[in-house]
């Protein structure tokens, strides 16, 4: 099965692929793995696979060696690999705000575009790709 592709959001701009945006994903995935919330739907085939493909190998390259269970480290507090973790975020806050991407700290880190915020750091690869980004954005 392919990809989702994205769709154009009206502005030229990519908008959610087929409605499976980063937030709704991200959660989707999670939510697959520990447990239901009344308020996060359960995620369709489409929006877990597109997390799985997509979603879950651009975390675990770029942030699970300093955000995981599984490394045994938790930088900031922030723990990216469950979705507890990115709802709870860390010592700056939620990782991810549902339903709002661009106040979503995860976002604005890795689109570099706070100084003071940036991830993952040059130290660790530094920028992600822009296809990634895009991805995560989704």
């Amino acid at each position: 099965m392919n990809a989702p592709r994205p769709q154009r959001d009206g502005r030229g701009g990519r908008s959610t692929p087929r409605g499976a945006g980063l937030l709704c994903a991200v959660l989707a995935g999670l939510l697959a793995l520990s447990g239901s919330r009344a308020d996060v739907p359960f995620p369709t085939g489409e929006q877990i696979e597109f997390f799985e493909k997509r979603i879950r190998p651009a975390l675990y390259e770029a942030c699970y060696r300093c955000h995981s269970t599984e490394s045994g480290r938790s930088r900031g507090s922030l723990l990216l690999d469950t979705r507890a973790g990115l709802l709870k975020g860390g010592d700056s806050g939620p990782a991810l705000v549902p339903g709002d991407p661009d106040a979503s700290l995860l976002i604005r880190a890795i689109r570099y575009t706070d100084k003071d915020l940036q991830m993952p750091p040059a130290s660790a690869g530094g920028k992600l790709p822009p296809k990634q980004i895009a991805d995560l954005e989704a």
